[in-house]
């Protein structure tokens, strides 16, 4: 259970200014105490729909359709990240670890790494609106053993570090790539992806914590996923090739508050002094504003969504932001009023395919 979601929409400084991640002394930089790396990536390879859609990384590498040209390789965790998949593909009991060719894939069909935090997890520090994460695991892929045997070529992204900067940042890496599949080697410290996160979001958790979500990566180098995947690329397809990544961070413990200094004994009362004047009376203050946001709930012609709940960004002219909400069928709940016109609204969230909807109002 969560108790709210927000965009990024002024950098990670403004959101965390309203979320557990705030410190009681908002100049400091403080301690993580916990956290964890989340990268997903859906499952699917699909040469039949239109160029730039349905083709991803993960979808790529455990790939079996094609004959001699298939990748039929697999993705792999190891050294503590864990791996889930869609319903039903992996009992409680007995989690998977490998992604191949015989595992679920499709587009509906999500695949999530963790990373856990290392030993020092890291820091942040609100008033630069930076974070610096460190995590420990492996994810491995393995592409054509049938070119590069006995497994394939490996590409693997280990004990990553991410770097945020307000709206942007890194991801670095260790692991063994290169710029040509077969010719891999070692590579460290390497900065594997940059991370976007104009279009985050942060989830804050009934336990403290909070959660970073839809950070979308790109291709920073050449010399991991191979020149095939030039700098820049990933975003640009549909699903993103490379997915997206969602950090979940603990509450960062509070500067500690300097000793209060011994109080010494009391003295003596002294002698009551004469009463003064009684002062002027003062003017009447206004009301204070309400602490509690009106949510705002309008009936739509037809439902956007389907009947799905979406969590939302209402777009104006010119595809400014307005205010944020969520739609469920023909029901619209937002946080600011609308006056009568078009709008349209942007899913914030993967729970449906469909991106933006346009909507009237009044």
């Amino acid at each position: 259970m969560t108790t709210k979601t927000r965009r990024i929409a002024g950098g990670l400084a403004a959101a965390a200014a309203a979320t557990a991640l705030t410190p009681a002394a908002a100049h400091a930089t403080v301690d993580v105490t916990a956290a964890s790396l989340a990268w997903s990536q859906v499952n699917v390879y699909d040469t039949t729909q239109p160029a730039g859609t349905y083709r991803t990384f993960l979808g790529y590498a455990t790939n079996t359709v094609g004959g001699a040209g298939a990748s039929n390789g697999t993705a792999t965790v190891s050294d503590g990240a864990t791996l889930t998949g869609p319903a039903g593909w992996a009992p409680p009991t007995a989690p998977k670890t490998v992604i191949d060719g015989t595992s679920p894939r499709g587009i509906d069909k999500t695949y999530t790494i963790t990373y856990p935090d290392a030993a020092t997890p890291g820091t942040y520090d609100i008033a630069s609106a930076k974070l610096s994460l460190s995590f420990t695991g492996a994810f491995t892929f393995r592409v054509h053993p049938s070119f590069f045997p006995p497994a394939g070529a490996p590409i693997s992204i280990e004990n990553p570090k991410v770097e945020i900067n307000g709206t942007t940042g890194t991801l670095i890496a260790s692991g063994q790539g290169g710029s040509t599949l077969g010719a891999t080697s070692p590579y460290t410290d390497t900065t594997v992806f940059n991370l976007d996160l104009s279009n985050a979001w942060i989830v804050d958790h009934v336990d403290g914590s909070s959660t970073i979500g839809n950070i979308v990566p790109s291709i920073a180098t050449t010399t991991v996923f191979s020149s095939s995947y030039p700098v820049g690329s990933g975003p640009n397809r549909d699903p993103a090739t490379f997915g997206a990544f969602a950090i979940r961070v603990a509450a960062p413990a509070e500067p500690a508050i300097p000793a209060t200094p011994v109080q010494g004994p009391k003295g003596d009362t002294g002698p009551q002094g004469a009463p003064g004047p009684q002062g002027p009376k003062g003017d009447t203050g206004t009301a204070g504003a309400s602490s509690q946001p009106t949510i705002r709930v309008y009936t739509l012609a037809k439902a956007p969504f389907g009947s799905k709940s979406v969590h939302v960004t209402v777009l104006g002219r010119k595809n400014r932001p307005l205010t944020v909400g969520t739609v469920k069928g023909k029901t619209l709940k937002v946080k600011l009023s609308l006056t009568k016109g078009t709008y349209k609204l942007q899913r914030t969230n993967r729970f449906v395919k469909q991106r933006t909807a346009r909507i009237s109002v009044g």
